[in-house]
This record gives C-alpha cells, structure tokens and sequence, in this order.
C-alpha cells in the first residue's frame, strides 16, 4: 500500500479518471459490493458527516453497517470501519497479500485499492449495510461500481475544479453521475445553478427526486438538535455536532432515513435519536468543529474549501473568547487568504508547512499572505510545523483563550499526531470526548 500514489499525500499525480481498474480489482475479489446493501453519498461538503450520521443511525437501528469515508487523519484503517470498529491489522495485511497479483498487473492508485479493501471487508464482516462516501466527483469516481438503496448529493461548492470542472454546473454534472436509473436520490441543498442538472439526469434515469430543503429542517435549540417535518418536530437529539454547517446535513439525513422506511427498512424515531447523539463515539467522527479541549477552547475542523472555510470562520467568529488563534495550513492548491481573510482580523494567526508533500512550504505562505497585504491590522506569525504551533501555544494560552485548528485535513491531522501531545491532550481514539482543562499551563 505505501508503494502506492496517493492523492491525500500528493495531489493530482495520484488522480484516476476511470473506473477500469476499481472493476478489475472488484472481479478478481468476487463483486463483493453485490453481496450487502450500500447507500452512496457525494457533494463538496458534507457528505462526510452526512455518512457518520446516517451510519450511525442504522448501527442503532440494529443494522450491522459497513463506513468507508476518506480521507483518514492519523490512521488508514479509520477509512473502513463496522459498527465502528476500524478494520483489523491482520485483514489489511490479509487483503494487501491477496490482491498484490493484481496490484502488480495493472497499477492502480492507492484509493482504488483502498475502496475495493472496504467493499471486501464488508462481506467478510457480513454486513448488512454499507454507507459508501464518494472520494471526488461521482461519475468516474471509484464507488461508483454499486447499486445503492438511495443516492444523495449534500452540496455543490468549487473545490477540486482542477478534475471536476471550474462551474458549479459542470462539477454538479459529474456529483449527479452517482444517481442510478429508478434509484431515488436526496438532495440536500437548493442551489439555482445546479438544481436543473440534478432534475434532468432524475428525468433520464426516472430516479425520484427527493429535495431535502422542501421537507426537513434543523435548529440548535441549547444543546438539543430539533429536526422537523414541515414544521413539525420530527425528533429531537443530544447535539454533539454543533457546527451551523450541519444544519443542512441533519435535514439531509432525515430526508435519506425517510426514502428508507418508505422502502420497508425499521428505523424507529429512537434509534435516530441515539444514532445522532451517539455519532461521535458509535463511528468515531473527528475534525468536525471538534471541541478537543474546553479550557482554553481547541476547535478542529476539515473544512478547506471557500464554502468550508466562510461556515467555518463565521462560527470561530462567534465564539466568546478572550484572545483567539488559528492555527492554519493550506495545501498548493488553496489560497491561504481565502479563509484568513474571514476570520476576525484580531485573531492571531499561526500559519505552519503541513507534513504532506502537497503541503505550501514555508516560502509559499509567506508569498501567499503577502500578496494580499493580510499582515496589515493583522498577528501573523510563521512557524515550521503543528509541534512548533503547540508549543507556543502550550506558554501562551490563557483558560479564556480560543484556538482554531484547520485550513485542511492535513493540518488537523498533524494537530492531533504532534501539537495535542505537547499540550497534554489525549487523543488515542478518533471522536474522543473534550476534555475541561488538560494543558499544563
């Protein structure tokens, strides 16, 4: 596996277009996508809290239930899990010996590899259902190959336009590649640039079209989640997923539960109910507006596209807190004022070289702030790494403080790996609980 390109670590040298060899590779193993049922879910953002939710869900609903999500943020294995539980060591080693003769023949990348591992596990685990995440796009994306229960699309934003294209139309073009003929799909967004893409291809492949938005809607009320049916309240939840930007998602997930039951499957309001407060630690969900330490405040978040950054930064931005910082890093591909110019400009900046080799460098982030003239007004400092962060957070921080951790995946994960330690932070398991003070200060 290591041999393999991965486009977590190195970007669009890693990219295939094609879905030829995820073929190859499921033949060889049997089809075994075939062997359970699958729910498969696409969008720039979002979908990956969507499949915890609804994975979730259905583990309390008494479903045995397969998750495979990308990318993972200190563990490969965090990508595959069964009723939570991350793929064990010896059946990663199992499959990679297993399917190395194919491996050998036709070259595929890392997350081709990496999906068919999830679809075999699934059948050796005996699974009931499994929730499938796209990793980019839908149409040539490598899930594509399955035949879901129901199809959903979270979203559309500009992000990867490098592959999908540089229009919200075009990139939704290639999402609503996921919807199957007569399969019903969820949309959870109204958006007028895309809406007609996903009602034309529905049309074509006499897909019902279920639009979240016109059914469903979601409020904080204190530390509840409602949900509710045309306005009537559908189920209230323990809200461990705080971030505004899943209010969009709760409705989504609620539309998907509902083309569920209409299609015979049992998933009583309780076990909603306990699938949404139990999502964290029923599929181990980490990095989504992540509360990792109460006192002094360490939010985490994956959030790295424009849309990502602007909910992002407007919820940081509301956050009651003395002093505040961000520690940011930024791949090549994004600009690093995209979001430092959203935040507050009294919130001290921590910008850091990310252990990817996508990573912008040093020099880059230098470049990329300076461009846009951010260090006026602005306490802008650059560091070597997420360790080097750390530690001068670790002398600085006061109990009122508040610290935001992101810019991209990577940068949370090298938070967790290397800067949570040096804080005195634990951080064993994904999705772990926050703690009321643990820093040394």
């Amino acid at each position: 596996m290591s041999r393999l390109p991965m486009f977590q670590r190195v970007g669009a040298a890693a990219y295939k277009k094609d879905l030829t060899h995820i073929r190859l590779l499921c033949e060889a193993l049997g089809q075994p996508q075939n062997h359970y049922k699958t729910l498969h879910v696409a969008g720039t953002n979002g979908k990956g809290s969507t499949c915890h939710m609804l994975a979730s869900v259905l583990q309390e609903a008494g479903y045995r239930t397969g998750l495979t999500t990308s990318p993972h943020l200190v563990d490969f294995r965090e990508r595959i899990r069964v009723n939570g539980d991350l793929i064990p060591e010896d059946k990663v080693a199992e499959f990679v010996t297993l399917i190395q003769p194919v491996v050998a023949q036709i070259e595929p990348s890392f997350f081709e590899v990496a999906i068919a591992m999830a679809f075999w596990y699934f059948r050796e685990a005996q699974v009931d259902v499994a929730v499938v995440e796209t990793g980019m796009g839908g149409r040539l994306d490598s899930t594509n190959i399955i035949r879901p229960e129901v199809s959903v699309i979270t979203n559309i934003g500009l992000d990867h336009t490098e592959f999908l294209g540089s229009t919200l139309q075009l990139i939704a073009t290639e999402k609503a590649g996921i919807i199957k003929p007569g399969v019903p799909v969820v949309v959870g967004r109204f958006q007028p640039e895309t809406a007609q893409v996903f009602q034309e291809t529905a049309r074509h492949t006499q897909s019902p079209v279920v639009e979240a938005w016109r059914h469903f809607s979601a409020e904080f009320e204190q530390d509840a989640i409602v949900i509710r049916h045309h306005g009537v309240m559908w189920v209230r939840a323990q809200c461990v997923l705080p971030g505004r930007y899943q209010l969009e998602n709760y409705a989504t997930v609620a539309a998907t539960i509902e083309v569920l039951r209409g299609k015979g499957w049992s998933i009583p309001n309780r076990a909603v109910e306990r699938g949404l407060a139990g999502v964290r630690t029923n599929t181990g969900l980490s990095g989504r507006w992540q509360v990792l330490n109460v006192r002094p405040a360490i939010i985490l978040d994956t959030g790295h596209n424009p849309d990502g950054y602007r909910h992002v930064a407007e919820q940081f931005n509301a956050f009651p807190a003395r002093r505040k910082w961000a520690v940011l890093g930024f791949t090549r591909e994004k600009q690093p004022e995209e979001l430092i110019s959203l935040l507050e400009p009294s919130t001290q900046v921590l910008l850091a070289p990310m252990s990817v080799p996508r990573s912008r460098s040093f020099a880059e982030l230098l470049q990329g702030v300076s461009r846009k003239n951010l260090l006026k007004g602005r306490v802008l400092q650059l560091l070597g790494s997420a360790g080097s962060a750390a530690k001068l957070l670790k002398h600085t921080l006061s109990d009122e403080d508040a610290v935001l951790v992101g810019g991209s995946t990577f940068m949370v994960a090298d938070f967790l790996r290397t800067g949570a330690p040096i804080l005195g932070i634990p951080v064993e398991t994904m999705g772990v609980e926050p703690t009321t003070s643990t820093m040394p200060l």
